[in-house]
Protein backbone atom coordinates (compact mmCIF):
# COMPACT_ATOMS: atom_id res chain seq x y z
CA UNK A 1 0.00 0.00 0.00
CA UNK A 2 1.20 3.85 -1.12
CA UNK A 3 1.01 6.34 1.24
CA UNK A 4 -2.60 7.18 2.37
CA UNK A 5 -3.85 3.81 0.86
CA UNK A 6 -6.47 1.52 2.12
CA UNK A 7 -7.38 -1.65 1.93
CA UNK A 8 -10.53 -3.80 3.38
CA UNK A 9 -9.16 -7.66 3.87
CA UNK A 10 -12.05 -9.82 4.99
CA UNK A 11 -10.38 -12.75 7.76
CA UNK A 12 -12.67 -15.80 8.53
CA UNK A 13 -11.93 -16.95 11.92
CA UNK A 14 -13.64 -20.73 12.27
CA UNK A 15 -14.35 -21.93 16.04
CA UNK A 16 -12.66 -25.63 16.42
CA UNK A 17 -15.66 -27.77 17.75
CA UNK A 18 -14.18 -29.17 20.63
CA UNK A 19 -13.70 -25.50 21.87
CA UNK A 20 -14.83 -24.57 25.64
CA UNK A 21 -17.72 -21.94 26.07
CA UNK A 22 -16.78 -18.79 26.76
CA UNK A 23 -14.08 -16.09 25.86
CA UNK A 24 -11.31 -16.87 23.03
CA UNK A 25 -9.02 -14.66 22.06
CA UNK A 26 -6.64 -14.16 18.88
CA UNK A 27 -4.55 -11.31 17.03
CA UNK A 28 -4.03 -11.60 13.50
CA UNK A 29 -0.24 -9.56 12.94
CA UNK A 30 -0.03 -7.90 9.59
CA UNK A 31 3.38 -6.57 8.20
CA UNK A 32 4.61 -5.88 4.91
CA UNK A 33 6.83 -7.57 2.99
CA UNK A 34 10.64 -6.90 2.09
CA UNK A 35 11.87 -6.72 -1.33
CA UNK A 36 15.48 -8.47 -0.53
CA UNK A 37 16.51 -6.08 -3.22
CA UNK A 38 15.66 -3.06 -0.96
CA UNK A 39 17.59 -4.03 2.17
CA UNK A 40 21.04 -3.60 0.37
CA UNK A 41 22.71 -6.00 3.05
CA UNK A 42 21.65 -3.21 5.82
CA UNK A 43 18.97 -2.99 8.77
CA UNK A 44 15.81 -3.08 7.48
CA UNK A 45 12.64 -1.66 9.77
CA UNK A 46 9.32 -4.21 9.29
CA UNK A 47 5.98 -2.45 10.62
CA UNK A 48 3.52 -5.06 11.74
CA UNK A 49 -0.22 -4.20 12.59
CA UNK A 50 -2.34 -5.88 15.36
CA UNK A 51 -5.80 -6.75 14.92
CA UNK A 52 -7.30 -8.17 18.36
CA UNK A 53 -10.74 -10.90 18.08
CA UNK A 54 -12.60 -11.24 21.27
CA UNK A 55 -14.81 -14.23 20.79
CA UNK A 56 -17.66 -15.84 22.66
CA UNK A 57 -18.35 -19.50 21.94
CA UNK A 58 -21.76 -20.24 23.13
CA UNK A 59 -22.42 -22.57 25.95
CA UNK A 60 -22.82 -22.71 29.65
CA UNK A 61 -20.63 -19.98 30.91
CA UNK A 62 -19.06 -19.10 34.60
CA UNK A 63 -19.93 -16.25 35.57
CA UNK A 64 -17.62 -15.53 38.93
CA UNK A 65 -15.40 -12.55 39.59
CA UNK A 66 -14.23 -10.21 42.74
CA UNK A 67 -12.61 -7.25 43.91
CA UNK A 68 -9.64 -8.21 45.31
CA UNK A 69 -7.89 -4.90 46.79
CA UNK A 70 -8.78 -1.15 47.19
CA UNK A 71 -5.42 0.88 48.25
CA UNK A 72 -4.14 4.71 47.80
CA UNK A 73 -0.45 5.24 46.90
CA UNK A 74 0.22 6.89 50.18
CA UNK A 75 -1.49 7.56 53.32
CA UNK A 76 -0.57 11.33 53.43
CA UNK A 77 -1.39 13.41 50.17
CA UNK A 78 0.02 17.00 50.65
CA UNK A 79 -1.46 18.12 47.55
CA UNK A 80 -4.93 17.94 46.26
CA UNK A 81 -4.75 14.70 44.57
CA UNK A 82 -5.51 11.20 45.64
CA UNK A 83 -4.85 8.68 43.37
CA UNK A 84 -7.11 5.53 44.21
CA UNK A 85 -6.45 2.29 42.73
CA UNK A 86 -8.67 -0.53 42.44
CA UNK A 87 -7.79 -4.38 41.68
CA UNK A 88 -10.19 -7.08 40.47
CA UNK A 89 -9.91 -10.36 39.89
CA UNK A 90 -12.10 -12.57 36.64
CA UNK A 91 -12.03 -16.38 37.55
CA UNK A 92 -15.12 -16.94 35.21
CA UNK A 93 -14.99 -17.97 31.28
CA UNK A 94 -16.57 -14.56 30.12
CA UNK A 95 -15.26 -11.12 30.40
CA UNK A 96 -16.58 -8.55 33.09
CA UNK A 97 -17.38 -4.95 33.09
CA UNK A 98 -17.10 -3.95 36.77
CA UNK A 99 -19.09 -0.27 37.32
CA UNK A 100 -20.39 1.63 40.01
CA UNK A 101 -18.70 4.26 42.52
CA UNK A 102 -16.35 5.32 44.66
CA UNK A 103 -17.81 7.42 47.54
CA UNK A 104 -15.86 9.75 49.36
CA UNK A 105 -16.25 10.66 53.16
CA UNK A 106 -15.35 13.01 55.45
CA UNK A 107 -14.31 12.35 59.54
CA UNK A 108 -17.63 13.11 60.14
CA UNK A 109 -19.20 10.23 57.47
CA UNK A 110 -20.46 12.52 55.08
CA UNK A 111 -20.33 12.39 51.48
CA UNK A 112 -18.06 14.97 49.74
CA UNK A 113 -17.32 13.35 46.37
CA UNK A 114 -18.48 10.57 44.58
CA UNK A 115 -16.28 9.04 41.60
CA UNK A 116 -18.34 6.64 38.86
CA UNK A 117 -16.31 3.84 37.71
CA UNK A 118 -16.80 2.70 33.87
CA UNK A 119 -15.32 1.19 31.14
CA UNK A 120 -12.94 -1.64 33.20
CA UNK A 121 -12.85 -4.21 31.72
CA UNK A 122 -11.62 -7.87 32.90
CA UNK A 123 -10.36 -10.29 30.72
CA UNK A 124 -11.50 -14.04 31.92
CA UNK A 125 -8.49 -15.97 34.16
CA UNK A 126 -7.08 -12.55 34.79
CA UNK A 127 -7.12 -9.31 37.11
CA UNK A 128 -6.49 -6.05 36.50
CA UNK A 129 -6.27 -2.59 38.31
CA UNK A 130 -7.85 0.91 37.48
CA UNK A 131 -6.47 4.07 39.19
CA UNK A 132 -8.65 6.83 39.48
CA UNK A 133 -7.58 10.37 40.87
CA UNK A 134 -9.73 12.25 43.30
CA UNK A 135 -9.19 16.20 42.82
CA UNK A 136 -11.34 17.73 45.09
CA UNK A 137 -11.34 21.93 44.52
CA UNK A 138 -10.29 22.04 48.56
CA UNK A 139 -9.82 18.98 51.27
CA UNK A 140 -8.39 18.79 54.37
CA UNK A 141 -8.46 16.05 56.91
CA UNK A 142 -9.31 12.41 57.92
CA UNK A 143 -10.70 10.83 54.64
CA UNK A 144 -12.10 7.51 53.76
CA UNK A 145 -12.98 6.43 49.99
CA UNK A 146 -15.68 3.19 49.54
CA UNK A 147 -15.82 1.45 46.90
CA UNK A 148 -19.16 0.19 45.23
CA UNK A 149 -19.55 -1.96 42.41
CA UNK A 150 -21.42 -4.30 40.61
CA UNK A 151 -20.04 -7.06 38.69
CA UNK A 152 -22.55 -9.40 36.41
CA UNK A 153 -25.54 -7.59 37.62
CA UNK A 154 -24.59 -8.35 41.43
CA UNK A 155 -23.27 -6.38 44.23
CA UNK A 156 -19.67 -7.14 45.49
CA UNK A 157 -17.74 -6.81 48.68
CA UNK A 158 -17.30 -2.96 49.64
CA UNK A 159 -14.12 -2.22 50.38
CA UNK A 160 -12.77 0.68 52.14
CA UNK A 161 -9.26 2.99 52.95
CA UNK A 162 -8.62 5.89 54.36
CA UNK A 163 -5.95 8.41 54.04
CA UNK A 164 -4.74 12.02 54.93
CA UNK A 165 -5.17 14.91 53.05
CA UNK A 166 -2.88 18.19 53.89
CA UNK A 167 -2.09 20.30 50.98
CA UNK A 168 0.87 22.02 52.24
CA UNK A 169 0.17 25.42 50.34
CA UNK A 170 -2.95 26.99 51.26
CA UNK A 171 -1.51 25.47 55.14
CA UNK A 172 1.33 27.33 55.17
CA UNK A 173 -1.05 30.37 54.17
CA UNK A 174 -3.68 30.04 56.53
CA UNK A 175 -0.64 29.97 59.47
CA UNK A 176 0.74 33.11 57.89
CA UNK A 177 -2.43 34.71 58.42
CA UNK A 178 -3.69 33.57 61.54
CA UNK A 179 -0.14 34.87 62.36
CA UNK A 180 -0.21 38.03 60.81
CA UNK A 181 -3.42 38.51 63.00
CA UNK A 182 -2.58 37.45 65.79
CA UNK A 183 0.89 40.04 65.80
CA UNK A 184 -1.00 42.60 64.43
CA UNK A 185 -3.94 42.33 67.39
CA UNK A 186 -0.87 42.10 69.60
CA UNK A 187 0.98 44.97 68.45
CA UNK A 188 -2.24 47.19 68.37
CA UNK A 189 -3.01 46.29 72.66
CA UNK A 190 0.58 47.04 73.73
CA UNK A 191 1.01 50.40 71.15
CA UNK A 192 -2.69 51.95 71.70
CA UNK A 193 -5.02 52.61 74.69
CA UNK A 194 -8.47 52.36 74.31
CA UNK A 195 -9.69 54.56 77.41
CA UNK A 196 -13.73 55.36 77.74
CA UNK A 197 -14.85 58.86 77.68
Amino acid sequence: LGHGDRAYIPVTVSVPADADPGDHYAALLTKRDIDPSESNGGISVVSRVGTLFLITVEGPVERKGMLVSFTTAKHLFTDLLAPLSLRAKNDGTVRMYPEGEIEIHNILGATVDRLPIKDWIVLRNSSRTITLDWKPTFALGWYTAEAHLKVFGEEMTVLSTSFWMVPILPVIIVLLAVFLVSFLVQYFMSHFEIKKK
